[in-house]
């Protein structure tokens, strides 16, 4: 009997040694998932700063995923969304990664209204789900 690379799993997709991005994108995405979740539970600059961070982790996790790349600069995860929005012609990507930097902007200088964290939440919830319809 002759055995062929998915009889011994080299063909499987969530293969780490294979596919250590796929893998770490996932993981990646669920701190993402975390943090948004745990802004809720915060005001102010606390809630700003997770969204930041799931925001980051969130493109951090596509850039895993999609390109088995680490992208983990602030610099780095501005370009990759531009190219995401002009490749996948998905415009709203810069809109909620703008509202991201705000988020970063806000709780550096701790002066983020509680009035605007609810909106921010719903543009970093949109980012994460963007991830999440990449990463399966």
């Amino acid at each position: 009997m002759r055995l062929n690379k998915n009889d011994i799993g080299m063909g499987d997709p969530n293969d780490i040694a294979l596919n250590p991005g796929k893998v770490k994108g996932r993981e990646l995405l669920s701190y993402a998932m975390d943090y948004l979740e745990r802004s809720r539970q915060l005001t102010g600059a606390k809630a700003a700063e997770a969204l930041w961070a799931a925001a980051t982790l969130a493109v951090e996790a596509v850039g895993a995923y999609r390109e088995n790349q680490k992208i983990v600069s602030m610099k780095e995860q501005w370009m990759y969304v531009i190219y995401l929005s002009i490749s996948m012609n998905r415009p709203e990507l810069l809109k909620w990664w703008r509202t991201a930097l705000a988020m970063y902007l806000g709780y550096r200088e701790d002066v983020v209204p509680d009035e605007d964290i609810p909106l921010a939440r719903k543009d970093v919830g949109e980012l994460i789900g963007f991830a999440a319809s990449i990463i399966k």
